[in-house]
């Protein structure tokens, strides 16, 4: 437990730093939540509704730049999948496509998933294919 609640607070001092600066960036936006994007192509005019069903092709990193997932044209929900992504989601429309700097709290927060460690920011290129209503 000591071991996972060290690892926990360092990645929330890292996740601090990180977005701190990568939100001076000039092409870097940030929602309400926290969620940092950048949008290299909207897509169309019409964006991702909640309830939508998406396909994606998409490669997820950590930090230090480590790929946990990759994935193309996958598809699900999009209110099915941690917060940022649904938030980062509704950002795009069909043929769009962004980079997603998800901070711990809409990601897997401090219990983390699988490869993910505990409080771990999460960066995704996403490329929004197709969105089925």
């Amino acid at each position: 437990t000591k071991k996972k609640d060290y690892e926990a607070a360092v990645n929330l001092a890292k996740e601090k730093e990180f977005l701190s600066k990568n939100a001076k960036k000039a092409d870097v936006d940030t929602t309400a939540s926290g969620l940092q994007y950048t949008i290299i192509a909207a897509g169309a005019e019409e964006k991702v509704a909640p309830q939508d069903t998406v396909w994606v092709n998409y490669k997820g990193t950590l930090l230090d730049g480590t790929v946990f997932d990759q994935n193309d044209s996958t598809k699900f929900v999009a209110n099915r999948v941690i917060k940022g992504w649904t938030e980062g989601l509704g950002l795009l429309g069909e043929g769009g496509k962004a980079i997603l700097y998800i901070p711990a709290n809409l990601a897997y927060g401090e219990r983390g998933n699988r490869n993910i460690a505990p409080n771990s920011t999460l960066i995704f290129d996403v490329q929004l294919l197709k969105v089925g209503k």
